[in-house]
């Protein structure tokens, strides 16, 4: 309670959602839940790129296959290293660590050189 969330996207705009996600047996409770209610927090998202990095407390990289497409790209790699710059906590879940490729630490290194990092592997 108190937090405030924010849905961005690499694109902008309505965030879409892979055919073979839509199957029940993927779907959790949550996920009914928020589709009942009209998706509405993948609907019109903000640019990653037009977000500040420092303006957030912390962030977090959601998984997918899609990740696996729009994640390892300079975009995102420049938004984590200035999350990374800014002593933001940068998080992220089954494939989300893509979000970590074209990352740079503060000593312009790739940020996950040197460290185990685990993810979804397929």
């Amino acid at each position: 309670a108190g937090y405030k969330v924010t849905v961005c996207s690499v694109s902008g705009g309505d965030i879409p959602i892979d055919a073979a996600s839509l199957g029940d047996q993927f779907k959790t409770e949550n996920d009914k839940r928020m589709e009942a209610a009209g998706s509405a927090p993948l609907k019109g998202t903000p640019k990653l790129a037009d977000m500040d990095p420092a303006s957030f407390d912390a962030v977090f990289f959601a998984g997918g296959h899609g990740t696996c497409v729009d994640f390892p790209t300079d975009v995102v790699g420049d938004f984590v290293t200035k999350a990374v710059a800014a002593d933001k906590v940068v998080a992220a879940v089954c494939h989300g660590p893509m979000s970590l490729v074209k990352a740079k630490g503060k000593d312009g290194e790739p940020l996950v050189k040197g460290k185990q990092v685990a993810v979804f592997t397929d």
